[in-house]
């Protein structure tokens, strides 16, 4: 081709500190560069930064591609549930809050085995699950200090699976 830039070449007895496929990945990357260029005869929109450079126009493709996927993202309906309060809410919008509590559902067990998770993801060893019984409809676990002494009562709806603070 008449006009193109050099091709940059390969050779293989340059010791590399990168394996060869980086190498050659790398190669291929300056051949497109240059043939683009001589293509078009125009530089890419790219800028140097701590020695590597940005390629802007590939960017704002990526950032395009990204936004329209989060916007069907949000456009999907996830099933509303209601919110739960207190400090272990914790479900991400549109998780269904039986899931947590595994194929059995909310019960003793499954409620005592949440609460300590969530009292150990909060990491104050002083804290620990107290008793945990059945009354009416719904599960209602305490939290106690290491003494003791009544911090918070749960209740746990074994329909929804959603917990809220008994005052």
């Amino acid at each position: 081709m008449a006009g193109a830039p050099a091709q940059p070449a390969l050779a293989d007895d340059q010791p590399s500190p990168v394996g060869n496929d980086t190498r050659r990945a790398d190669l291929l990357r300056q051949q497109a560069q240059a043939n683009a260029l001589a293509a078009i005869n125009t530089p890419y929109p790219t800028v140097p930064v701590y020695g590597t450079t940005i390629d802007y126009y590939a960017l704002s493709q990526q950032i395009a591609r990204l936004a329209a996927y989060i916007q069907v993202l949000a456009q999907t309906s996830a099933p509303q549930y209601p919110a739960s309060t207190g400090a272990f809410a914790g479900l991400a919008p549109g998780v269904d809050p039986l899931a947590r509590f595994g194929p059995e559902g909310p019960n003793e067990r499954t409620v005592r085995i949440v609460l300590e998770y969530q009292l150990l993801l909060a990491g104050n060893p002083r804290l620990r699950v107290g008793e945990v019984r059945r009354e009416g409809e719904g599960i209602v676990a305490d939290v106690v200090t290491a003494e003791g002494s009544l911090v918070e009562s749960y209740a746990v709806d074994v329909a929804t699976g959603v917990w809220t603070p008994v005052r």
